[in-house]
This record gives structure tokens, sequence and C-alpha cells, in this order.
């Protein structure tokens, strides 16, 4: 754990996302909001579908028409992570990645609802899974780390086989729920090795 800790608040990206989330929660604390809009963190429910959605279709999403630019862009957000899942530098996305997700949700809570304090909610809501989720993902990766609970030695296992054994399955890295329902959680045994895990596109 104390590695896990170490990596995680060296990294400067961390940072740049803590500071946005006390930027967010500052100004819900300042328009007296931080609490009146508390159920709107229910929106973590569909995580577990989100997260899968986004890991099965966008960082493995094939594209034949690549630019160069895409290609370098999308090999720097996933798949070199991929080819080398132990490289450090690589277990945490680009900048722009992470902040797409406060700001989807800061967009669509707004257009939606037609209030920019439950968009700025939203976008505080998602920044605190955003840095749940690097954390959950670097201690996936991180060997010496031993998750003490059943849950935690699930998730840890079944994203080591996505990379290991067959990056087709085990999409979750926060949750296996997605996986358990969308019927992409198999028993590690009645799954052969691919040929492809370090090479997704």
């Amino acid at each position: 754990m104390l590695r896990v800790f170490k990596i995680y608040f060296s990294h400067p990206l961390i940072w740049v996302y803590i500071f946005i989330e006390i930027f967010l929660a500052g100004y819900l604390v300042y328009d007296d909001r931080l609490f009146q809009y508390l159920y709107l963190f229910l929106i973590l429910l569909i995580a577990p579908f989100y997260e899968w959605l986004l890991h099965k279709y966008i960082l493995h999403g094939k594209n034949a028409n690549e630019s160069e630019s895409k290609q370098k862009y999308m090999n720097r957000l996933h798949r070199d992570h991929h080819r080398y899942p132990s490289q450090v530098d690589l277990l945490f996305a680009p900048l722009s990645a992470g902040l797409s997700i406060p700001i989807q949700f800061f967009v669509v809570g707004s257009v939606l609802t037609l209030n920019l304090t439950i968009g700025i909610y939203l976008a505080f809501v998602s920044m605190t899974y955003y840095l749940f989720y690097e954390w959950i993902h670097l201690a996936h990766h991180v060997e010496t780390y031993r998750p003490s609970t059943k849950w935690g030695k699930s998730l840890k296992t079944s994203h080591l086989l996505h990379h290991y054994k067959n990056e087709n399955y085990w999409w979750g890295v926060t949750s296996n729920l997605g996986d358990r329902i969308l019927k992409t959680f198999p028993k590690s045994g009645d799954v052969q090795k691919s040929t492809t895990v370090k090479e997704i596109n």
C-alpha cells in the first residue's frame, strides 16, 4: 500500500485533479450547495457500465483509417499501456483524457437540467470518481500490493487477466458489476490466451 500511495501522490496529474476537486468543492461550499445535491452521487451507480463502455469501445476501439496523430494519441492513451502494463508512466491517462470526464458530466448535466450548479456538482462527483479510478488502476499494477478484501482481490485478478490472458474480457477496473451483467466475466480456465493481448490494435 505504501508504494501505491507514494506513486499516486508523486504524480503531477493527480495533483492537477486534486486542485480541480478542491476548486469545485470550494465553489459549492461558497454557493451553499455542497450538501444540497448530495443525491447526485447516485450517478456513480452507472460507473461500472460507463467504465465498461469506454474501455471496450473507446480505449480498445478499432479504426483502420486512423490519422498518424490519432494513432499516436491512442497509443499513449491505452495501447502502450497494454504493451508495457507495468510501466508506471503509462498507468495514468493523459491530462486531456482525465479532464474529459468532468467536462462531459458538466456539459450533460447543465444542458439536461438547465442548471449550471448541477453541472458543476456532477463535474465534482465525476472528478471524485476519476481520482478513485486512478488509485484502483494503479493498485492493480503494483506487484507488491496485495488487496486484503475479497472484492479487491477479485478486481485485481480480473484486471491482470485482461492484461495478461485475454483483452476481450474483464473490462471493469473499479467494479466487476458491468462485466458480470454484460457477460464478460468468464472463469479464467474457460478462456484461451489471446495472441493480441499486448497488441490491441
